[in-house]
């Protein structure tokens, strides 16, 4: 009995969080063709509890330690400073050879 496999890992791709507002009150206002503000959320600072399994229906980072930007202010947060989740692929195959006579 022999086995084949095949396996690929790749890290997700960056979570971009954006206030689509001007709290910052800089003017800078999503135009609907570009669609992007530049305001960010305020991030409190505490632990974003990545979840690595999403088959348990719980979100994937913390949400509560993000608010509204105060008024007059990009916000705190980085626009992206963690990445989402992975990917984990296997292709096996089990091959038997059976001799006939």
């Amino acid at each position: 009995m022999g086995s084949l496999g095949d396996h690929a890992f790749s890290s997700g791709l960056p979570v971009t969080l954006v206030n689509y507002g001007d709290n910052s009150l800089l003017g800078a206002e999503p135009n609907g063709i570009n669609n992007y503000g530049i305001d960010e959320p305020d991030y409190s600072g505490g632990a974003l509890e990545l979840n690595h399994d999403p088959s348990n229906g719980r979100t994937y980072f913390n949400t509560s330690q993000f608010s509204q930007n105060a008024l007059g202010t990009p916000g705190s947060a980085k626009r992206r400073f963690f990445s989402g989740p992975g990917l984990d692929n296997y292709d096996m195959a089990l091959l038997k050879n059976v001799r006939l006579n």
